[in-house]
C-alpha cells in the first residue's frame, strides 16, 4: 500500500535528471560562467536556464508513512481487545506483515492505493520507509452463481478475530488476559486492566496511578472496613457486583433526565473518558458553541458518583447536572417534564463542543457531491472536512454521515449531500388500515327503544370522514344524510367535536369515544339540533353552583322538527332513554314514574329554565326563531331516581351503569377476537429502517433550490445511512403533533432484537460498491445495551430506563431497570422490548 499522491512517473523523472546534472557539475559551470567574457554570454545564458529549470522540479520524496492508516494501539483505552487481537492473529499467521491492524472506513483512491509487491519493493528501496509495511493478499471471491472474482480482502483477517470475541460475553468472568499477565476490572474507570491492587486493602484494583488518584475520594470511606474484614479473615466483597447499579433522585419531573442519564452512563468507552479525567485535557472553554466546560464538568461529577461511590450511595442528586443544562438550555429548566430524545441530543452536542480539541475552527463549506468521482472518495471528503471543525471523543464514537439523494422533479437532476448526524429519528410506520369502533345510537322515536350499538369499520389511513361514513352506512343500514360522527368525552360525559365530512380519519384520536347519531341533515333548516347530557340529582341537597348534580352517561344527539310542541319533544327523549330505565333484569321504571322525575333544563338569555313537559308551545315560541340557527344544549336531570354511588339504595334506583350498555355488532366482535389473538399493529425494527431510506416528497416549507431550473421545486428525496457510528442512537418517533389541542402518541410495539441488530443491508459498504478489487466491509452488528422508556401520553408520563454493562471483553447478560431512585434486577429480559420503549442504544459488536 503507498500514500495517495505518490505517483511513480514524476519520481523517476526527477532522478533521470538528477544523474544526468549532478549537483558539482553545476557549481563548476556558475563559477566558469563568472570568468568568461562577453564574448560566452549566449553559452551562459544557456546554463542558467538549465538551472532555473531544474529548481522548478519537484523536491524528493520522503519516506513511505503508512501511519495514518494503522490503528493506534491504546485507541482511547481499548488496548485490551487491540492487543488480543494482534496476538490471535500471529498466532494464525506465520507472517507477521499481517498483523497490522487498519483503521475503519478507509477508502480506495484517497486514503491509499494499492501496489504490487515488486513496484512497493523498488519505492521503500528508493526512500525508505518509517512505518510497518501492510501487505493484504488478492484471494478469489464467489459472486451469485458459480462465478468468482479476484479481490483484496482489507480487513476480514482481523475482523473475524475481533467480531469473535466481542461476541462472547463476559458476565461471570471480571477477569482478562493480557500477554501473560491476569487483570481485573480497574475500579476507577472500568478497564478489564487493573492490574495494582490497593497496598491498605488489597481489595480496589487500578490501571495507573492516576486511576487510583481519582478514585481515592470515595474509596477511603471503606478502604479501612475492607482491611479490617481482610484481617479478620471474613473478606467476600465483589466489588464490581453493585458498579454502576445507583438510582437517581427525581429533581420535580426529572425523570426524563435521569433515564437519559442513566443510559449515557453505560456508554463505556466514554464513561471510562471521563473517570480517567482525560476529557479535562481537551476541555474548549473558547469555543463560542459550548459551554465553556462546565456541562462537561458537571457531566464528569455525577459520572463518579454513580460509579466510583457505587458501594456508598443508594442514590444521587443530579442537581449539579440540571443547573449547568439549565443555565445553557432554559427549554429544560423548572419542574416540568420535557423530552428525554431532545434531551440527549442537546447533552450530545454540548459535551462534544465542551471537548472539541479545534480551538480555532476554519470556515467549512460541505459542496455538493461531483457525480463525475466515486461516491466513497466523495464521503471520505465529506467527512474529513465535518472533522476539520469537529475533533472529541464524542464525535468519534456518536456521529456519522447521512447521504441525501434529492432528484427534480422537471429536469431530473441528481443532487447528492452528505450531512453528520449524531443520532437517528425513526418514524413508526402505521398499517396500511385504521380500524375504527363506532358506537351508533339510532332514532329510537323511528325505531323504537333500542341499545346503542358497537360497529368496526376498516379503512385506509388516508380516507376522510366521508368514506368513513359510507362505509358504517353499509353495516349498520343507518342513511349516509342522516349519520352525524361527533368525539364524546368519556369523563365529562359531554360531546367534544362533530366531525366534517372532509377531515381526514387521522384526526380521530387512536384512544377515543366515537360516536355516530342517527340524526337529521345539519343542513336542514326546518330541524331543530340538540345535545342532551344526563344529570343524576339529589332532591335532597340545595342546589348550591350545581354541587348536588353528577353528569353521567353518553350523551344524546336528536333533531326534531320546529313544530314539535314540548310535549312532544318530551315524548321523543323518553323513547331514547327508557332502554336504560331498568333497576334490575326483571323490573323497569314506568313512563309515568320517568314523566314524575325527568326534567329538561337549558339556559336561555344567562338564565337556567325548566322546559314544562307537557306544554303545546313549540321552542321557536318560547325561545325565538334563533333557536333553529345553531344547536342548542338540553341537559336532562334524572331526580332521585339514578344511583351514581352504587351503594345499593333500598328504594328503587336505576344504577348508572345501564347508560353505558351496549350492543355489539359482528364486526366489532370479529375484531376484538383479532386484537386478543396478535398484535396487529407490532412492527419489527427493520421495517422502521426501510421506512426510514423510502423517498419522499419535499413539502412547501422545504423545497429545494434547482440550479438548472433556476427555482425552487418540490423534489424526491431519499435519505440513506452512509457511515454509522460506533454507539447509535435511535429514537422511535412516537409523539405525533396535528394541532394545537390534537396531540397523540403511538402506542405500536416496535420488536426489536436486544442482541445482532445487522445494518449491512442499510450501509453502502465504503469502495465496496464501486471498487470490485477491494473488499473493504466491516461488521454492521449492533447489540443492544440502553432503552429509554416512555409510560403515559405526550406531555404527561413517566421515563424509565433499561440498561446493562459492556467493555472490550462483551456485554453482560443481566439488564436493569432504572426507575429514578429505584434500581431492581430484570427477572425477564423479553419484558425489555414493549410498546414503552422510546430511545434505544446500540453498540457496534466491533468496536474499533
Amino acid at each position: 500500500m503507498f500514500p495517495p499522491g505518490a505517483t511513480l512517473p514524476p519520481y523517476l523523472e526527477q532522478d533521470r535528471n538528477e544523474a544526468l546534472h549532478p549537483k558539482t557539475d553545476e557549481k563548476k559551470k556558475k563559477k566558469k560562467s563568472t570568468t568568461t567574457d562577453d564574448s560566452s554570454t549566449s553559452s551562459e545564458d544557456s546554463d542558467e536556464d538549465e538551472s532555473i529549470t531544474l529548481k522548478k522540479s519537484p523536491p524528493r520524496p520522503g519516506a513511505i508513512d503508512n501511519t495514518s492508516l494503522i490503528l493506534p494501539n491504546n485507541n482511547e483505552g481499548w488496548c485490551c481487545t487491540i492487543e488480543s487481537a494482534r496476538n490471535e492473529v500471529v498466532g494464525k499467521n506465520e507472517n507477521q506483515d499481517d498483523t497490522v491492524l487498519l483503521r475503519n472506513h478507509l477508502v480506495r483512491g484517497y486514503h491509499y492505493e494499492l501496489l504490487p509487491r515488486e513496484a512497493y519493493g523498488a519505492l521503500r528501496t528508493w526512500y525508505g520507509e518509517s512505518s510497518p509495511h501492510i501487505v493484504r493478499r488478492v484471494v478469489s471471491a464467489e459472486l451469485a452463481g458459480a462465478c468468482t472474482t479476484q479481490c483484496v480482502e482489507l480487513y476480514s483477517e482481523h475482523w473475524d478475530v475481533m467480531t469473535r470475541r466481542s461476541s462472547s460475553v463476559s458476565s461471570s468472568n471480571h477477569s482478562s488476559s493480557v500477554g501473560n499477565n491476569t487483570s481485573f476490572k480497574c475500579s476507577a474507570c472500568g478497564s478489564p486492566t487493573g492490574k495494582k491492587s490497593c497496598q491498605k486493602c488489597g481489595v480496589a484494583r487500578y490501571c495507573n496511578r492516576k486511576c487510583q488518584v481519582n478514585h481515592w475520594t470515595y474509596h477511603k470511606k471503606t478502604c479501612s472496613i475492607l482491611n479490617k474484614r481482610k484481617e479478620e479473615g471474613s473478606l467476600d466483597v465483589n466489588l464490581d457486583s453493585g458498579w454502576g447499579r445507583v438510582g437517581l433522585n427525581n429533581l420535580g419531573n426529572t425523570c426524563f433526565l435521569n433515564s437519559a442519564m442513566q443510559c449515557m452512563m453505560h456508554v463505556a468507552p466514554m464513561t471510562r473518558y471521563f473517570l480517567s479525567d482525560r476529557y479535562s485535557v481537551d476541555i474548549n472553554t473558547q469555543n463560542i458553541l459550548g459551554t465553556g466546560g462546565k456541562v462537561a464538568k458537571a457531566y464528569s461529577e455525577v459520572l463518579k458518583e454513580l460509579w466510583m461511590g457505587s458501594h456508598q450511595y443508594q442514590n444521587v442528586s443530579p442537581t449539579a447536572l440540571k443547573r449547568a443544562i439549565e443555565l445553557f438550555a432554559p427549554q429544560f429548566s423548572g419542574a416540568s417534564q420535557q423530552d428525554s430524545a431532545e434531551l440527549i441530543t442537546y447533552l450530545l452536542d454540548a459535551l462534544h463542543e465542551d471537548l472539541n480539541r479545534v480551538k480555532n475552527p476554519p470556515y467549512v463549506e460541505m459542496p455538493d457531491v461531483d457525480l463525475g468521482r466515486k461516491l466513497s472518495i466523495s464521503g471520505a471528503e465529506a467527512w474529513q472536512l465535518s472533522c476539520l471543525r469537529n475533533d472529541s471523543f464524542v464525535y468519534d464514537n456518536f456521529y456519522g454521515l447521512y447521504k441525501s439523494k434529492c432528484v427534480c422533479p422537471q429536469c431530473n437532476k441528481v443532487t447528492i449531500k452528505f450531512d453528520p448526524f449524531n443520532h437517528i429519528t425513526l418514524e413508526i410506520p402505521q398499517q396500511p388500515l385504521r380500524h375504527v369502533a363506532v358506537l351508533v345510537i339510532r332514532d329510537c322515536a323511528e325505531t323504537g327503544p333500542e341499545l346503542p350499538t358497537k360497529y368496526c369499520v376498516s379503512l385506509p389511513n388516508t380516507s376522510n370522514i366521508n368514506s368513513l361514513k359510507e362505509r358504517l352506512s353499509e353495516v349498520s343500514g343507518v342513511p349516509l344524510s342522516r349519520l352525524s360522527l361527533c368525539d364524546v368525552d368519556p369523563k365529562k360525559h359531554a360531546l367534544t367535536t362533530l366531525y366534517e365530512n372532509r377531515k381526514p380519519i387521522s384526526a380521530i384520536p387512536q384512544v377515543s369515544l366515537t360516536v355516530a347519531y342517527e340524526t337529521a341533515s345539519l343542513e336542514d333548516k326546518t330541524q331543530i339540533h340538540c345535545t342532551i347530557a344526563h344529570f343524576a340529582v339529589d332532591s335532597n341537597l340545595v342546589d348550591v353552583g350545581g354541587i348536588n348534580r353528577r353528569p353521567f352517561g353518553i350523551p344524546i344527539f336528536i333533531s326534531f322538527d320546529a313544530s314539535f310542541s314540548c310535549a312532544q319533544i318530551f315524548e321523543k327523549i323518553l323513547m331514547y332513554v327508557i332502554s336504560f330505565a331498568r333497576v334490575d333484569s326483571s323490573r323497569s321504571i314506568s313512563k309515568e314514574a320517568l314523566r314524575t322525575n325527568l326534567r329538561i333544563r337549558t339556559e336561555f338569555d344567562g338564565r337556567s329554565l325548566l322546559i314544562p313537559s307537557g306544554a303545546k308551545e313549540t321552542l321557536p315560541t318560547i325561545f325565538g326563531n334563533g333557536c333553529m340557527d345553531d344547536i342548542i344544549h338540553f341537559e336532562l336531570e334524572w331526580v332521585d331516581i339514578v344511583d351514581c354511588d352504587s351503594n345499593g339504595s333500598s328504594k328503587a334506583q336505576i344504577h348508572w351503569s345501564n347508560f353505558t350498555t351496549t350492543d355489539c355488532h359482528a364486526s366489532y366482535l370479529e375484531h376484538e377476537k383479532k386484537l386478543g389473538s396478535s398484535d396487529p399493529s407490532s412492527v419489527s425494527l427493520y421495517e422502521c429502517f426501510d421506512s426510514f431510506t423510502q423517498p419522499e416528497r419535499l413539502d412547501d416549507e422545504n423545497m429545494l433550490y434547482c440550479s438548472n431550473c433556476k427555482k425552487h421545486v418540490q423534489a424526491m428525496k431519499t435519505v440513506t445511512l452512509w457511515r454509522i457510528p460506533k454507539i447509535l442512537v435511535v429514537h422511535l418517533k412516537r409523539f405525533e403533533y396535528r394541532g394545537t389541542f390534537d396531540r397523540s402518541k403511538i402506542g405500536v410495539l416496535v420488536d426489536f432484537p436486544l442482541d445482532g441488530l445487522d445494518l449491512e443491508s442499510h450501509t453502502p459498504q465504503s469502495s465496496a460498491v464501486e471498487d470490485d478489487m477491494v473488499d473493504d466491509r466491516i461488521p454492521m452488528m449492533y447489540d443492544l445495551f440502553g432503552v429509554v422508556n416512555h409510560y403515559g401520553r405526550m406531555g404527561y408520563g413517566h421515563y424509565t430506563a433499561h440498561a446493562r454493562r459492556w467493555d472490550e471483553t462483551g456485554a453482560e447478560q443481566e439488564w436493569a431497570e432504572f426507575d429514578d431512585e429505584n434500581v431492581t434486577d430484570v427477572a425477564n429480559v423479553d419484558s425489555i422490548v414493549s410498546p414503552a420503549a422510546y430511545v434505544l442504544f446500540y453498540k457496534r459488536r466491533v468496536f474499533l
